[in-house]
């Protein structure tokens, strides 16, 4: 993938945010990002913290997300298994100027994530970045999704007929 170099005529569309800078002038996340966070901590199962940022782009939707684990877990590990996990694709190499953006997941099934490193303040959290396409892969293929892999695995309830 050859490097990317910043647009500014495309600034909505090429948006990596620091998750800082979206704050309400009251220091507390607003309605929407409240609702992310709380139905974010509830599906993880993890504490819940302020961490998603809006940012208008033309479609899609960009997260900040700390992920907090029971055992340590390296950013190289987590890598491997995102990597390997169904419909989840790694762009990760900053350096390179290589992270997912909306952009690159317009009109994609898939959920990019990237810009995956250690929390400084944390020996067992992660930062990782995640975009997918909202109008794609929004909660009617989610419910899909999860509903065909828990049959596969026969994770359903079975009801008498």
């Amino acid at each position: 993938m050859p490097p990317r170099v910043p647009d500014s005529s495309r600034g909505a569309r090429r948006c990596l945010v620091d998750a800082r800078c979206c704050r309400r002038a009251s220091g507390g996340p607003g309605t929407e990002r409240r609702r992310f966070i709380v139905d974010l901590a509830r599906t993880l199962r993890i504490r819940d913290r302020d961490l998603a940022h809006d940012v208008p782009v033309l479609n899609g939707h960009s997260e900040a997300v700390n992920v907090q684990t029971r055992e340590p877990l390296s950013p190289e590990r987590a890598r491997e298994l995102l990597a390997a996990a169904p419909g989840v694709s790694v762009l990760d190499d900053p350096s390179a100027a290589v992270y997912p953006l909306a952009i690159d997941a317009a009109g994609k099934d898939d959920v990019f994530v990237g810009r995956i490193r250690r929390d400084p303040g944390h020996e067992r959290a992660l930062h990782i970045w995640i975009v997918a396409d909202n109008l794609r892969k929004g909660a009617a293929l989610n419910a899909v999704q999860l509903a065909e892999l828990l049959h596969e695995r026969s994770l359903l309830p079975q009801f008498p007929r």
